[in-house]
């Protein structure tokens, strides 16, 4: 800031003469000093110029000192102060005028004065300074296709900050700043949305925008439709450097209605499978721009029966995609094999707008059984995998399905092969063969089936032959139903082995498991390097066969309850079975303690797999680590490994859900095992760096009535926009 005081009065020279003899006069004795007086008065504030004048005792020194008010509220002053920090001026004569330029008379500002002579000072005296009240921003002109606002009462070099925001999108950006700073104020909320979306161009103007027009902030266009309202901010730019700004105006403009359009855009679906599609919308010469979204055909009937097309039109403009050319999408169904709309909210060259809708009908898929086999753990039950197996079976794209006419064979694969007369099991299923052996299913996995599509059990003994499973034997169980129509048998069969019976003889790679190991990694709660620890202790199960495990969590169910690994002898390897029931939790038979697997989701999160009994983790010895391998499963619709554990606690009420329990709120990632005893030298296997995860950015508001049945793989991002 720059400070300029000029001095009104001529200075004059003084002439002394001095006597070269004592002078013995008797005469009154000095005068006590006397604090200067002291007077100011402000003359002008405009075009951040302000000019004072003050008057102050002859030969006194004047100090003032400028600043904005909301300041000065937070320091204490005084005369001594504001010599101390202020300007300090020493005029021959009064009055004398000061001048303070590139001042920001947007807000309110003081000027305090001060003056001193002898030692003395006077009062302080304060000059307010009010901010300025002339609007620099009105509404202009607006059409179908247009919007304008003028700035005025501006410098012809001053700079000035300004955009246009849709209404709807100025209340949603409010919402966020409010969620992440507290309230704030109209004026203040305005200059954060203009330091992040302002254009700058300099002096007084007319401010056109027509719809195509680039939009560099936004990394868009303008996107201008009738009948909608949009909110135009501008505000000096008093410092590019440092984006200090003036007072921040607002105001709205309204577009003019827009009337029914007979254009429309050209649609091109290709690659249609139950799982997506892609599409192509081209605009062609009659269409300016178009908004547009995908939805499953059951909600946006949904949606339509409690509200208007008017009502899709708004949340088009609010939520969907927007472009001005020929546009290219690739889509994932949620929702495979069902019902689509494409819905278009387009804008034609005259600025008119039309609702496009555009059917998807993909083939659905065929209904069919997923199976799985494998054998069970429970130490809670006193199961093993060498007399017992698990099954779990998933009636997937039937409508409906009826338990009463799905029937099941669950025997030794040596008897399978025996019924199916020479055929393969596929083959002997359509023909018939397994069906006056099998069985109808019991009343628990028909009431599953009913409510879930889907039914799973534990599985202790051979139904045909009435004994108990046998050892290292192979098994199998399918299953059988109808297709919709009645005319196809649809079935499903699984083939595993039980284990084998644990060894009596001593076996040196089952004891060198045993022991105490120390875990460290990274933290999910934070990301950040060897910021967890675990003291495990894997203790003897069934010698040769399995071990206790403790100790894997901060909770304290990790020290009362273990959960179960399991050793190979073959390979002296050893593999943790998941998700482990360990039993009712705090005693409630209705919620049962898990151990299970997880892996990373979206946005670095870990995500529990609630999934049939699976192998999460495969491991081995070298030196003194201990290596877990995290096995691969499906989440989600996508290949991904396991790359965590951890205890949850699942309500019988709601299986598919589960809920953190105390001590066990974040995980262990990207950790490595060693010996307790030993050293900081051994290796280091399992244990990668990553960063910091970063602070989640601010989400898109919410979709309202209408939701998003799509997983939009787009070639570019959806046109959110958030504070910076």
């Amino acid at each position: 800031m720059k400070k300029i005081y000029s001095i009104l009065a001529c200075a004059m020279l003084l002439l002394t003469s001095w006597s070269c003899s004592e002078d013995t006069t008797s005469g009154p004795g000095p005068e006590e000093p006397t604090a200067p007086e002291l007077s100011a008065q402000l003359q002008s504030a405009q075009e951040g110029t302000v000019t004072f004048t003050v008057t102050a005792t002859e030969g006194a020194e004047v100090a003032y000192w400028f600043g904005e008010a909301a300041f000065f509220e937070t320091v204490d002053v005084t005369p001594e102060t504001i010599f101390r920090t202020g300007e300090t001026i020493t005029p021959v004569s009064f009055p004398a005028t000061v001048t303070i330029e590139e001042a920001n008379l947007y807000v309110a500002n003081r000027i305090w004065i001060a003056a001193r002579s002898n030692g003395l000072y006077s009062q302080a005296l304060c000059l307010e300074v009010n901010p300025s009240d002339e609007d620099i921003l009105t509404a202009g002109e607006a059409t179908k296709t247009s919007l304008s606002y003028i700035i005025g009462n501006v410098a012809p070099d001053a700079a000035v900050s300004h955009t246009y925001i849709e209404l709807w999108f100025y209340k949603y950006l409010h919402d966020q700043a409010v969620a992440e700073y507290g309230e704030l104020t109209e004026e203040e909320f305005n200059r954060l949305v203009l330091a992040n979306y302002g254009i700058t161009s300099t002096g007084p103007r007319t401010v056109v925008w027509n719809a195509g027009d680039a939009n560099e902030p936004r990394e868009s266009f303008a996107a201008i439709v009738g009948g909608r309202t949009y909110v135009a901010l501008a505000a000096p730019l008093l410092n590019a450097e440092t984006g200090q700004m003036g007072r921040a105006e607002s105001v709205e403009i309204n577009t003019p209605e827009p009337d029914e359009s007979s254009a429309r855009v050209q649609v091109t679906i290709s690659e249609l499978t139950p799982e997506g599609m892609l599409s192509v919308i081209d605009p062609g010469e009659d269409v300016r721009f178009f908004y547009y979204d995908l939805f499953s055909r059951q909600t946006l009937d949904e949606f339509l029966s409690e509200n208007t097309e008017k009502d899709l039109c708004d949340f088009l403009y609010e939520y969907g995609y927007v472009s001005a050319n020929c546009y290219t999408d690739q889509w994932g169904f949620t929702v495979p094999g069902a019902a689509y709309v494409l819905a278009i909210y387009g804008v034609d060259m005259n600025g008119d707008t039309f609702l496009q809708q555009e059917a998807i009908e993909p083939e659905p898929y065929e209904p069919e059984i997923e199976l799985t086999l494998t054998p069970y753990e429970n130490e809670a039950e006193s199961l093993y995998g060498y007399n017992t197996l698990h099954v779990s079976a998933t009636f997937r794209y039937f409508d409906q399905i009826d338990p009463s006419t799905v029937m099941y064979l669950f025997t030794s694969k040596e008897m399978i092969d025996a019924l199916s007369s020479g055929l393969s099991i596929e083959d002997a299923i359509q023909y018939g063969l397994f069906v006056p052996n099998a069985m109808p299913l019991s009343e628990e996995w028909s009431a599953s089936l009913t409510a879930q599509q889907q039914f799973s059990g534990v599985l202790k003994e051979d139904p045909f032959t009435s004994s108990a499973l046998q050892p290292q034997t192979e098994y199998c169980f399918l299953v059988m139903t109808n297709d919709p129509s009645g005319t196809e048998v649809i079935g499903a069969y699984a083939v595993a082995a039980t284990n084998a019976e644990p060894s009596e003889e001593e076996d040196e790679g089952y004891k060198a498991y045993l022991g105490e190991w120390t875990l460290k990694g990274q933290s999910t709660e934070f990301w950040s390097p060897n910021t967890i620890t675990y003291n495990l202790r894997v203790e003897e199960l069934v010698a040769n066969y399995s071990y206790r495990v403790y100790g894997w969590s901060d909770a304290d169910v990790a020290q009362t309850t273990p959960f179960v690994m399991n050793y190979d002898p073959e390979t002296q390897q050893v593999y943790i079975q998941g998700p482990q029931d360990l039993g009712p939790y705090n005693g409630n038979d209705n919620i049962h303690l898990y151990f299970g697997g997880m892996v990373l989701g979206d946005g670095d999160n870990l995500n529990y797999v609630n999934t049939a009994p699976q192998r999460l983790f495969t491991g081995h010895l070298y030196d003194d680590s201990f290596i877990l391998q995290g096995e691969f499963t499906e989440f989600e619709g996508r290949s991904t490994d396991y790359r965590s554990m951890n205890y949850v606690s699942v309500d019988s009420a709601t299986p598919d859900t589960y809920s953190r329990i105390p001590g066990a709120l974040y995980d262990a990632i990207y950790f490595n095992i060693q010996r307790a005893a030993a050293s900081g030298t051994a290796a280091r296997r399992n244990y990668v760096e990553r960063p910091t995860a970063p602070a989640p950015a601010l989400q898109s508001a919410a979709a309202g009535q209408l939701r998003h049945d799509v997983d939009p793989r787009s070639t570019r991002p959806r046109p959110r926009i958030a504070l910076r």
